[in-house]
């Protein structure tokens, strides 16, 4: 069984770019470059260019949701 090329570009959905996150979340790409280079936000460099897991996107902004809403209670 031989995988398209139509196939293989569905994967790329999964992948955000830093204009996509920055988009996504409502925030500068200045802002995504600073978290990616202090490692606090799920990324992976490749090729020179900082790439986001769309998944680990989305459970890091539930996470961080989680986090400041337990925090305001104290």
């Amino acid at each position: 069984m031989a995988s398209s090329n139509t196939e293989k570009a569905e994967g790329y959905d999964d992948i955000m770019t830093v204009e996509m996150v920055a988009d996504y979340l409502h925030v500068s790409v200045s802002k995504i470059y600073e978290l990616a280079q202090k490692r606090e936000i799920p990324c992976n460099k490749a090729t020179g260019k900082w790439l986001f897991p769309k998944q680990l996107i989305l459970e890091w902004q539930i996470n961080e949701s989680i986090k400041y809403g337990s925090e305001e209670g104290k």
